[in-house]
């Protein structure tokens, strides 16, 4: 009765199948293109790869189950949450860490996706018919430096969230989501298909998926098990707070699953 109570004043995902694609939105991004590849190719390859799926299954998952359930019970944010669970004070402490994080992360987020939005604009315009490798590294820099340009496409970008939010869980969020994941998974094959028919790609794929435990120590499994809470989007609030507005009969173990076999 109080779920049911707190379901009619708090707004809810509309299904399972929505859920997923919200929390798929909060893990996978840019970093899986950028980061990802260069992190395991220096740091042992396919070694580095299974330490990481070892920290996603024993660490990730477990803890992203519990950061959803705290959400869900509690119907709160991440500060919240620990308040309305009767927690101990330092707990809530936590919960403000967790927003700082995310906050300060959403400085180098949205000033990549900046960058994201103005090569979009640069596209449409024609900008890049005929570009070489010294006129592409020209573009880049002048759109990383400016200062004036990278700090409105910022601002654009953070509007453009901003009015996602202000629609709401299920005419934001949740519809954005829907229509965006499936098309950044189209997007992810066609560069994939891509890459694999540049020359040099089977080198590529050596640096990537070579398998050297000898580069194995503590920091290339602090680097994995970073790299896990990182990508999952733990530890900062953010599956707290998509928890509160699950539905109860959310299957909260099916979803972290799924999220992280998507990531993979």
């Amino acid at each position: 009765m109080i779920y049911n109570v707190r379901e009619k004043k708090r707004e809810i995902f509309s299904s399972g199948f929505a859920v997923f694609f919200a929390t798929l939105g909060s893990a996978v991004g840019l970093g899986n293109i950028w980061k990802v590849p260069y992190l395991t190719g220096v740091n042992g390859g396919g070694a580095f790869l299974l330490i990481y799926v070892l920290c996603v299954a024993l660490v990730g998952i477990p803890i992203m189950v519990c950061e959803f359930y705290i959400g869900r019970k509690s119907r709160k944010n991440a500060v919240g949450a620990f308040e309305e669970l009767k927690a101990a004070k330092g707990w809530k402490n936590i919960g403000f860490i967790g927003v700082i994080s995310a906050f300060l992360i959403m400085f180098f987020y949205s000033c990549v996706a900046g960058w994201v939005y103005s090569y979009v604009f640069k596209a449409i315009k024609g900008d890049f018919s005929g570009v070489t490798s010294a006129t592409s590294s020209a573009k880049f820099m002048s759109t990383l430096v400016g200062p004036i340009p990278p700090l409105i496409w910022q601002f654009i970008f953070l509007v453009v969230v901003s009015l996602v939010l202000i629609a709401g869980v299920k005419n934001g969020i949740e519809r954005l989501t829907k229509t965006l994941m499936p098309v950044l998974f189209i997007l992810i094959l066609v560069c994939d298909v891509t890459a694999l028919m540049l020359p040099g790609a089977s080198q590529g794929l050596k640096f990537l998926f070579h398998v050297d435990f000898s580069q194995i120590n503590g920091a290339v499994i602090l680097t994995a098990l970073g790299l896990a809470f990182f990508k999952l989007s733990l530890g900062m609030g953010i599956m707290i707070t998509y928890g509160s507005y699950f539905t109860q009969n959310n299957n909260m173990i099916a979803t972290s699953v799924r999220v992280a076999l998507s990531y993979l």
